[in-house]
C-alpha cells in the first residue's frame, strides 16, 4: 500500500521545489525497496515468488529507463565540457544555456521512439 501511495506521490507532485530538488527522482527510489518487506509475510510458495520477480523487474525497468536518462545527460556534460582545455587556470566559465537539454524528457513514449 504504501509503494502504491508513493507512486502516486511520482505522478502527482512537482518535477522539483527550490533549485537542486528533484523530489520525484528521490521518490522513485523508495518505490521499489518498500515493496521489500512484504516478503517477509506469511504468503505461500507462488506468491512470494511472483512477487519476488515483479519486484526485480520494477528493479530493471528503473535500470533501464535510469541508463537511458543518463545517457542522453552524459551527451550533454561531454558537450558543455568539450572546451575545457580553453580555461585557463584559475578562471572561472560562466554557462549560460537556454537549451534545457530537450534530448532528456520526462515523457517515457519519446524517449523509447528516439531509441
Amino acid at each position: 500500500m504504501l509503494s502504491g501511495i508513493l507512486t502516486l506521490f511520482y505522478f502527482v507532485m512537482p518535477w522539483s521545489i527550490g533549485s537542486g530538488a528533484w523530489i520525484n527522482d528521490r521518490i522513485s527510489l523508495f518505490i521499489i525497496p518498500v515493496l521489500l518487506p512484504s516478503l517477509s509475510q506469511d504468503f505461500s510458495k507462488k506468491i512470494k515468488k511472483g512477487l519476488l520477480i515483479f519486484i526485480i523487474g520494477l528493479s530493471v525497468g528503473h535500470l533501464a529507463i535510469s541508463c537511458c536518462y543518463y545517457y542522453h545527460l552524459n551527451e550533454s556534460i561531454q558537450e558543455f565540457t568539450s572546451g575545457i582545455e580553453l580555461i585557463a587556470d584559475n578562471k572561472t566559465l560562466l554557462g549560460l544555456s537556454f537549451d534545457f537539454s530537450p534530448a532528456v524528457t520526462n515523457d517515457a513514449h519519446s524517449l523509447i521512439m528516439s531509441m
